[in-house]
């Protein structure tokens, strides 16, 4: 017998299942793709300058410091005819910017139409490829979805389907259209992405330059010392195998089957149990209390030293405690089956 992991165990949460050894994030930036509102309401003014004027100087702006790396299309709406919300237009196919065409192609833009944004941004997603690589589409909007559809819902849909997709929106003097507000603000947290509120020629452009900056880098992470409280678990005998590391910092890993509970706390914490897989062996620094329930109840074992051959412990691993270190080096080996009531 070995002891049970449950909700994705070791083959989904752990790492130990067949999809965790192929399936990788994308990497790299991917490619962006700029979503231009073109439609009539464009034309109003602020500070006595047409919004479409404003916006074309923002990209401008934004064009400055676009990196070279970075492969960028552009795609348009409501802007060259009336009342059709199939007036959406891909002007520039993603690739390596070719500023003053790109800039070109903004400054022809003569708003008319409709307002299609899920049209447009379903077309943007699918011209990236969203479903196979990293895709992120930048939307300017002053306005709401026109051609009954709703933003929220798509943007619900395109996280789903999408690999790593991100929708960051940016509303253009909307601050007098709450249900407008609301579509775009939900179209871009349901992708992960950004949402910010641009009253004027300063705030569009200091929003454009925000959402098409480089994420920052990530910290680099170093190995816990060997003093640190740690399980490690590993899918065969005598520590072979796939493994998985938990220690204190993953009290609350996603969705985890593990419930690795503090020592200074005495509420557990619930797992989602969906389906398992096994471990056969496991490291050990420090001494661990172990239980088959998700409140650290039913069966339990404690565990301070090294398991190379956990046949002997049938238990359902559900939840876990950090119990502190050994009192001695000569403390008793961890509790057999044949020794802990179920």
């Amino acid at each position: 017998m070995r002891l049970t992991f449950l909700a994705a165990g070791l083959a989904a949460v752990l790492g130990l299942g067949a999809h965790a050894q192929t399936a990788k994030p994308p990497t790299g930036p991917g490619q962006s793709l700029l979503v231009l509102d073109a439609s009539g309401s464009m034309w109003g003014q602020i500070g006595g300058r047409a919004k479409i004027e404003i916006a074309r100087e923002a990209v401008a702006d934004m064009l400055a410091n676009w990196p070279a790396s970075q492969q960028l299309g552009l795609m348009a709406y409501g802007h060259r005819r009336k009342g059709d919300c199939s007036d959406i237009e891909l002007l520039k196919s993603p690739a390596s910017v070719d500023k003053a065409g790109f800039q070109q192609a903004v400054n022809a833009l003569q708003p008319r139409g409709m307002t299609p944004i899920s049209a447009s941004v379903r077309m943007a997603a699918e011209t990236l490829k969203f479903s196979e690589r990293k895709a992120t589409v930048i939307l300017v909007s002053d306005g709401e979805e026109t051609c009954h559809a709703d933003p929220c819902a798509l943007g619900q849909e395109l996280e789903k389907l999408g690999v790593d997709f991100t929708a960051h929106v940016i509303g253009f003097d909307i601050d007098k259209n709450p249900k407008a507000k609301a579509e775009l603000q939900c179209l871009a947290s349901s992708t992960g992405g950004r949402y910010l509120d641009a009253k004027d020629a300063g705030e569009l452009s200091a929003a454009l330059k925000t959402v098409t900056a480089p994420p920052p880098a990530k910290p680099t992470l170093k190995p816990p010392a060997e003093t640190e409280p740690r399980l490690t678990l590993y899918a065969e005998e005598n520590f072979q195998g796939y493994s998985q590391v938990i220690g204190l910092a993953d009290i609350r890993p996603p969705h985890s089957d593990v419930c690795i509970v503090p020592s200074d706390t005495t509420e557990p914490l619930i797992c989602n149990m969906v389906s398992h897989d096994m471990a056969s062996s496991l490291r050990v620094v420090g001494r661990w209390k172990l239980c088959e329930h998700y409140d650290l109840e039913g069966a339990c074992i404690e565990v301070q030293r090294d398991v190379a051959d956990l046949k002997q412990l049938s238990r359902q691993l559900s939840s876990a405690r950090y119990l502190g270190t050994p009192a001695s080096a000569s403390a008793p080996a961890p509790a057999r089956s044949g020794t802990t009531q179920r």
